[in-house]
């Protein structure tokens, strides 16, 4: 079974990708009725499913359509709660039991999974959140905000280990770790520019400048080699890069602006969520048209997406694929 998890405005939806026939949808829920849904995260055995957004809270699912509740618990727990949107989570990748959340707040806080309560708080930023994500081993925390600001954070001490600008200040939207490669990361915003970094130093590694002629919403790292990253844009297309030859290796145009990304393990299938709730599917050996297009939302936007395929973590504005299941938001 394939799955894939996206979120269309306030509803997450789960899809058997894998199905030919029938109703892909193996699983619809609405965490809080009128409030967007920003992120969408598998953990790392793809078998529950987060999602949080502008309702201040952090909603759990078993892919079995299974609720386990949400975080934080009650409001009556001062240290707890949140007052601020959230635009993205993560899952550490070694075991599920943490996960960090950013927002509106300016905060980065860490969840104890099992106690349904936050241990950490990391401070530093100055303006909203935009993405968050632990890196392969679990040792640092980058996070990005749309002031332009790259801060990598310690997880066992909670001081900076990294802070880094974006080289002309865009708003930066999008973020992702290497799969392999501790300290290497790529971040994309606004002006369409891709940069990547190895956070132990103070420039980025490669720049991609305004590759594309819209602002960036998705980027992703391929998971079998980590010179390679992808990127989708309100300019209508999809773009690999190859930091090896430091060049675009791949453009696909579309007939509506892009809005998520995400790569399947194998690092051969991306999926791509739209602003006309689709996700289309490809496959980059191939020709660069779609191999298949999932009507997911009606006409609203898939903004983030996940795909998982036994172990992986991507995201459709939010998107993640992986070897049991996929994940979209919108």
């Amino acid at each position: 079974m394939a799955l894939l998890a996206a979120s269309g405005g306030d509803t997450v939806k789960l899809f058997d990708v894998s199905v030919d026939s029938g109703d892909p949808c193996t699983l619809s829920y609405t965490p809080s009725p009128g409030f967007q849904v920003n992120s969408v995260k598998w953990n790392h055995t793809n078998l529950v499913v987060a999602s949080a957004g502008d309702d201040r809270k952090i909603t759990l699912y078993r892919k079995n359509g299974q609720s386990m509740g949400t975080m934080p618990i009650s409001a009556s727990d001062s240290g707890d709660n949140i007052e601020e949107a959230i635009s993205s989570i993560s899952f550490s990748n070694k075991t599920s039991r943490y996960l960090c959340s950013g927002g509106s707040g300016q905060v980065v806080r860490i969840w104890d999974l099992q106690r349904k309560r936050c241990i950490k708080w990391l401070k530093g930023h100055t303006g909203p959140i935009a993405g968050v994500m632990y890196n392969c081993r679990d040792e640092h925390l980058a996070s990005i905000s749309v002031n332009g600001d790259l801060i990598v954070h310690n997880l066992a001490s909670g001081a900076k280990a990294a802070d880094l600008k974006d080289p002309h200040e865009q708003v930066l939207r999008a973020l992702d770790y290497s799969w392999v490669s501790r300290h290497l990361l790529a971040t994309a915003g606004d002006d369409g520019s891709v940069h990547m970094w190895d956070t132990t130093g103070r420039s980025p590694k490669v720049s991609w400048l305004k590759q594309h002629s819209a602002p960036i919403a998705g980027l992703s790292f391929s998971p079998s080699n980590d010179k390679i990253i992808a990127t989708v844009g309100l300019d209508k297309k999809l773009y690999t890069f190859d930091a090896g030859t430091r060049r675009p290796s791949y453009c696909i145009p579309y007939e509506a602006p892009f809005s998520s990304l995400a790569f399947r393990d194998d690092g051969w299938i991306l999926a791509a969520g739209t602003s006309n709730g689709r996700v289309v599917f490809y496959d980059v050996r191939g020709k660069p048209e779609p191999f298949t297009v999932l009507r997911a939302y009606g006409n609203s936007e898939v903004t983030r997406f996940t795909v998982s395929e036994l172990d992986s973590r991507n995201t459709i504005q939010y998107l993640e694929l992986s070897q049991c299941c996929y994940v979209i938001k919108g």
